[in-house]
């Protein structure tokens, strides 16, 4: 089981990204619904990371890491001793911010 942490809704008002810090015991499961994650392990020794392909990366404490949209969805493994955190940002997916750079 995972959750966003209670803060997270305080950085919903940004007009461009989302933040998230997502906490977990074991694994979590998360879909990166067409928007690529920026992602940092920022409590805990180590994770790892499967993709819906296979591909398998290991992060260390503070290290970042990127999952490109394409991935589809993807897995987080804690690989520690006790709750893992892990902080993510990535851009809205909202077509109407797009339009603001047109001209």
């Amino acid at each position: 089981m995972y959750y966003l942490h209670k803060d997270q809704k305080k950085h919903q008002n940004n007009k461009y990204h989302h933040v998230h810090r997502i906490e977990f015991d074991r694994e979590v499961s998360i879909d990166t619904d067409n928007a690529c994650h920026i992602l940092m392990l920022v409590e805990g020794s180590e994770i790892t990371l499967v993709t819906a392909d296979g591909t398998t990366v290991n992060c260390s404490y503070t290290e970042t890491f990127v999952v490109p949209a394409a991935a589809g969805n993807y897995k987080l493994i804690n690989r520690g001793e006790g709750q893992a955190k892990v902080v993510k940002a990535f851009v809205k997916n909202d077509f109407d911010i797009l339009r603001q750079f047109k001209r």
